[in-house]
């Protein structure tokens, strides 16, 4: 009862991270209970208390302690898988080195001389990693074992250069799961690409952590701790991201967050890279091209109340304003738009009383003989509504008016909301230029016949590229031939094109601080789905986006930003 309350109080200040009083508490139990059958749990849960400090190689004595003193079975199991971990490049050479010239216990000095074989592989010496395995009794191996000692005498025959290991911190599991494992999919058909066509291979080291942020923290901490980690991709999610984000900012491991549309995330630490373009910049290009490309005069713009709506907006109205162009309308909703009346209501007033203050036109012909200066002209001759009496002065709207008067309107919404908005914009008679974000990116409800319809011409900014839309696609299709959500596509191909990227910087980089020298000098480049270009203006921030124009059930790609430059396409006429 003694000893196993003695663990279990072990076992609480390791969990809650009071580690000195565990490691004290472990030093106690040797002294007292050193024949004690929990002694294998003792020195498990040491090691992880020095994994958790950083002490991998302290680490791994402890588990081989752990093994020498463990009967088999599960538990045996269960430090195997720790112990694999730990010699997958956490532990360096020289004390691998220093444990076999002092380790007794047979079983152990093969596990150990199968992780010195897996270092030299690591560093390239494989003439070095044959010779020890080749001196390895293989019948003292643990079972565990066998196959990773099969995978690496097969590697020791191969003729390619110096492994890279990056990590990735992703979820898996839980609600968040096919994504996670479409992302996956899509890294692993690129190292594959890359072990073929370049003259190194790239190893993963992945750590699943259900979208939770603080998991995502341990696991930053944890991947950073292992020399052979060059970089680390992930989270996807936002909060999940900020969190990474923030505690790797003054790090030397580059930190490459794939999806994240946070404003500001890049400018956390140098060793951040924004790979998605955030809303804010998301909002200011669509002002840009509605000022410089459709020559808009006045805008208008219709969003939801939250995060995604403000920064977007936020976004496009700054730039609208620095640019010039009159901003005449902002309205704000909140929630599913399920009744937007009185935005668009407002909307509707605002571009009557542009359209009334325009000058009229005259109606009929004017001939005028300037040398006869004998009549009078009156404007009841030619504007037929001052003709009518003064009873008529005032203009009265009316829903058969069509109303032009707003150049452009920016409709940023969420996924899902495409029939809420359109149904109801389209009843208030607004003839104007709509441009909106990429959650409009869906052709199935684009194409419904009430949606479609009123939707031409509109402009879509997304930043990515479905295979549908892309002029070379088969690559991207033979990758997410059997995936059918959108979603999933886009996230192998985020996941392929993200890891095409940094393998062209890792090939000649052997260190993090090497490979941040690369990024430094990263030049544009278009992967399957999207570009990679950083910011001129904000350090490590993808600065590009895809413009898709939707006419007759069809979406065309008419321009892209590239890092702030826009370059626009003509489409062939059939």
């Amino acid at each position: 009862q003694l000893t196993a309350s003695t663990l279990m109080c072990m076992k609480s200040y390791a969990r809650v991270g009071r580690y000195d009083e565990a490691k004290d508490t472990a030093r106690e139990f040797f002294e007292k209970f050193s024949d004690s059958s929990y002694l294998p749990d003792v020195h498990i849960t040491l090691g992880d208390v020095y994994v958790s400090e950083g002490y991998h190689g302290a680490a791994l004595e402890s588990y081989l302690k752990a093994r020498s003193a463990s009967t088999g079975g599960l538990r045996s199991t269960q430090i195997d898988e720790k112990i694999f971990k730990l010699s997958s490049g956490f532990v360096d050479m020289e004390k691998l080195n220093a444990l076999m010239a002092t380790e007794t216990n047979s079983t152990s000095r093969s596990i150990l001389s199968l992780a010195l074989a897996n270092g030299l592989i690591y560093e390239g010496k494989r003439d070095q990693a044959a010779l020890v395995l080749f001196k390895l009794d293989k019948t003292i191996l643990p079972k565990s074992f066998q196959k990773r000692y099969d995978k690496l005498r097969g590697e020791t025959y191969e003729k390619r250069e110096k492994s890279k290991t990056i990590g990735l911190i992703i979820s898996t599991s839980g609600p968040d799961e096919n994504m996670g494992l479409s992302f996956l999919r899509g890294v692993h058909e690129a190292t594959r690409e890359i072990q073929k066509r370049k003259n190194f291979s790239i190893s993963t080291e992945i750590i699943d952590i259900e979208g939770d942020p603080l998991s995502g923290v341990q696991a930053l901490k944890h991947l950073s701790l292992n020399s052979n980690v060059l970089a680390v991709i992930g989270p996807r999610e936002n909060s999940a991201s900020m969190a990474v984000a923030a505690a790797g900012k003054d790090g030397s491991t580059p930190l490459l967050f794939p999806t994240s549309d946070l404003k500001g995330l890049s400018l956390l630490g140098e060793s951040i890279y924004q790979m998605n373009t955030d809303l804010s910049l998301q909002g200011r290009y669509a002002a840009r091209y509605a000022a410089k490309t459709l020559s808009a005069e006045t805008v208008a713009v219709l969003a939801p109340s939250d995060r995604l709506g403000k920064e977007l907006a936020d976004g496009f109205l700054n730039e609208a304003d620095e640019l010039g162009v009159e901003i005449v309308s902002v309205e704000w909703y909140s929630g599913i738009p399920v009744d937007l009346s009185p935005q668009l209501t407002a909307l509707r007033n605002v571009a009557f009383r542009l359209e009334a203050g325009r000058p009229k036109k005259i109606e009929g012909e004017i001939i005028l003989d300037t040398a006869d200066n004998t009549f009078d002209i009156s404007s009841t001759d030619f504007f037929a509504e001052e003709a009518a009496g003064d009873l008529e002065k005032e203009e009265v709207d009316s829903s058969e008016i069509v109303l032009s008067s707003i150049d452009a309107v920016y409709l940023p919404i969420h996924t899902g909301d495409i029939n809420y908005v359109t149904s109801q914009f389209s009843s208030y008679g607004l003839e104007t230029q709509l441009l909106g974000n990429v959650n409009w990116y869906d052709p199935d409800e684009l194409n419904q016949d009430m949606i479609g319809s009123n939707l031409q011409g509109m402009i879509i900014f997304t930043d990515y590229l479905h295979p549908q839309e892309q002029q070379s696609a088969d690559r991207a299709w033979e990758i997410t031939s059997d995936i059918e959500d959108r979603d999933e596509v886009r996230m192998a191909l985020a996941g392929y094109d993200l890891t095409v990227f940094l393998g062209d910087y890792l090939e000649s980089a052997d260190s993090r601080a090497a490979l941040m020298m690369n990024l430094e000098g990263a030049v544009p480049s278009m992967g399957l789905s999207k570009y990679f270009a950083f910011s001129s203006s904000t350090p490590r921030l993808n600065a590009s986006i895809h413009l898709l124009r939707y006419a007759k059930n069809r979406l065309t790609l008419v321009g892209e930003f590239v890092a702030d430059s826009l370059y626009t396409y003509i489409s062939e006429i059939p």
